[in-house]
């Protein structure tokens, strides 16, 4: 027997009767026994890593059962590091992984390890001078620009970090004052006020991967030439929508879940049912639609008649995948 969820507890073995058996164990030959075994859930953890802090600590690591809820926390050790400001916590150093904002609420079925995530500060504002200066002093020499001496796929990096650093930041100022502003309400109305404001996070910190890892690879395409090149930059391109198309379906997807948690019974069952059809649905399509740009981009290379055929097949192949998907999204729904 296997679960993720569980944890072998104990064994309690009782046999049938008399003494004398095998290891200690009572019991006659030829009679039965039962034994018992009994499962318990199976702790799981949240552990908090500075990531580059100076000062500070952690917050204390967080456990529950499989499956239970968890509240990330806050930066309740007044983590520092100089030049940056805490943004919020990610399953990745570099901030590539998931994203968790402080009191979002986890359901844990895996050890997490969460990543401080760091923006940088912004320019502190010039101290007015007093009324009997005689001059003004140099306005502060703007901070130099790190990515400046990089070139290539270096700098693109280097400035696709900082673009998503700071989009990030925003999101996350946008993201509290909108958890700020559905304190007002109450029960299921604050819940879905809360579940949208964290939606519409998450999605802009999609967007924001998606940017950078675009950039990234456009500059890669650049030490390329020819069909190589328009190749590269094509499927870089259909990488981006796709990323963007997925991060609108989950963003779709969470707000129609929410919106079923008011219904009961077999209506949120079935209204569950549709919002996950309509989220397969999309991403099937999506997926197609990215294999076909690339594709044709490929029959290029082709010339003529097998150019033709080559677009043809493509775009049949894309067709026969839509149409999958809408009979899959139809059984799902019992239509």
């Amino acid at each position: 027997f296997v679960d993720d969820g569980l944890r072998l507890g104990t064994i309690t073995y009782s046999p049938g009767g008399g003494a004398g058996g095998p290891g200690g164990l009572t019991g006659q030959p030829g009679q039965d026994g039962t034994a018992s075994v009994r499962f318990v859930a199976r702790t799981q953890t949240v552990t908090y890593t500075a990531n580059g802090a100076s000062g500070g600590t952690v917050p204390v690591q967080a456990s529950g059962d499989y499956g239970s809820s968890v509240v990330v926390a806050a930066n309740t050790g007044d983590l520092t590091r100089p030049g940056y400001e805490f943004v919020g916590w990610n399953t990745a150093a570099d901030g590539s992984g998931t994203d968790y904002g402080t009191g979002q609420v986890v359901l844990i079925r895996a050890d997490i390890i969460l990543y401080a995530q760091w923006a940088l500060s912004p320019a502190p504002a010039p101290t007015p001078t007093s009324a009997a200066a005689t001059s003004l002093p140099a306005p502060a020499a703007a901070p130099a620009d790190p990515c400046a001496a990089l070139a290539g796929t270096a700098k693109a990096t280097c400035e696709g970090t900082a673009s998503r650093t700071q989009a990030i930041a925003q999101a996350q100022a946008t993201r509290t004052q909108a958890l700020e502003a559905c304190t007002v309400r109450t029960g299921a109305a604050r819940t879905r006020c809360a579940t949208a404001a964290n939606a519409t996070y998450r999605r802009s910190v999609a967007r924001a991967n998606a940017v950078r890892t675009r950039d990234v690879a456009l500059a890669r395409c650049d030490a390329r030439a020819g069909r190589a090149k328009r190749l590269c930059t094509t499927t870089a391109r259909a990488a981006y929508s796709r990323s963007i198309s997925r991060a609108s379906v989950a963003f779709a997807y969470t707000q129609a879940r929410a919106r079923c948690t008011a219904r009961t019974g077999a209506a949120r069952s079935q209204c569950l049912r549709a919002a996950g059809a309509r989220r397969t649905y999309a991403l099937t399509v999506a997926s197609a639609w990215y294999a076909r740009s690339v594709a044709n981009q490929r029959c290029l290379a082709k010339k003529g008649a097998a150019r033709t055929a080559c677009r043809k097949a493509a775009s049949a192949r894309y067709a026969k995948a839509a149409v999958r998907a809408r009979a899959v999204r139809a059984r799902q729904l019992g239509r």
